[in-house]
């Protein structure tokens, strides 16, 4: 007789919806008398489905996996934009980083840049025509957020060879700074919550991420506009001040008392 398995992990913005996709299965499984393996932690759930066989796996198995698999997609389209307060999500993405092949890929985590200050910005598509005049625009500046230990990240769902492909085809993106994140799983979009559900790509959105992970900053654009990608800096030395910071403050300016 022999042991074998189905095993998926499936990722989560919180503990909370980790929890109700939890419970979601447990009734799922309730229902076709086939009970798998789930282990809860934070910002993931992984769900195993063992056979004890001497053929090995079943149809109950697969047709169990099926239904956890139809739960998840389930919560991730209902998934609100991530806000204030919030963690980040944990991901793991390739990103282009470099034009020379020999090192122009590499793995990109939510535990990159540790205790760094993170701004993650998203775009709907490569090889158009507002996204290259924004994604310039921050590379012009990148010097000024490393200054102020911040890692700018960009990222879409387009992959890894077709941002390099851009970035060699387009001469002002040829001598990008930062990483540009290849979400084609969709899975940090869909986490985030700013996969658009019509047109299906990311979303026009930033996030200014403190060094702890929370989330301080968010904002989104619609697919048509273009950020200020200098907003975003004053935002971030406002945040950094750690004070109140009035309307129209920019850095240098004083901070309110109370």
């Amino acid at each position: 007789m022999s042991v074998e398995s189905i095993k998926k992990t499936y990722s989560f913005p919180d503990f909370l919806t980790g929890l109700d996709f939890v419970n979601r299965i447990a009734a799922v499984a309730e229902t076709q008398a086939h009970h798998p393996d789930i282990v809860l932690k934070w910002g993931k759930v992984e769900v195993t489905s063992y056979t004890h066989s001497v053929n090995g796996l079943t149809e109950k198995d697969t047709v169990l996996m099926a239904a956890v698999d139809e739960l998840y997609q389930t919560i991730q389209e209902k998934q609100q934009m991530l806000g204030v307060g919030q963690k980040f999500p944990e991901f793991n993405v390739t990103a282009t980083v470099s034009l020379d092949m020999k090192n122009a890929f590499t793995q990109i985590t939510n535990e990159s840049f540790a205790g760094k200050w993170k701004v993650y910005f998203f775009w709907p598509k490569d090889f158009t025509f507002v996204c290259p005049t924004e994604i310039a625009a921050f590379g012009k500046l990148n010097g000024d957020f490393l200054d102020r230990d911040a890692q700018l990240l960009g990222g879409s769902t387009d992959s890894e060879f077709v941002h390099r492909a851009w970035r060699t085809h387009h001469a002002d993106l040829k001598d990008l700074p930062f990483p540009m994140l290849a979400d084609v799983k969709q899975e940090l979009c869909k986490a985030l919550g700013i996969l658009d559900p019509n047109a299906g790509v990311a979303q026009r959105a930033t996030f200014v991420v403190d060094p702890k992970g929370v989330i301080r900053f968010v904002s989104v654009n619609d697919l048509s506009v273009g950020r200020n990608p200098q907003e975003v800096l004053r935002v971030l030395d406002a945040l950094q001040t750690d004070e109140l910071c009035p309307c129209n403050w920019n850095k240098g300016d004083d901070v309110l008392k109370v």
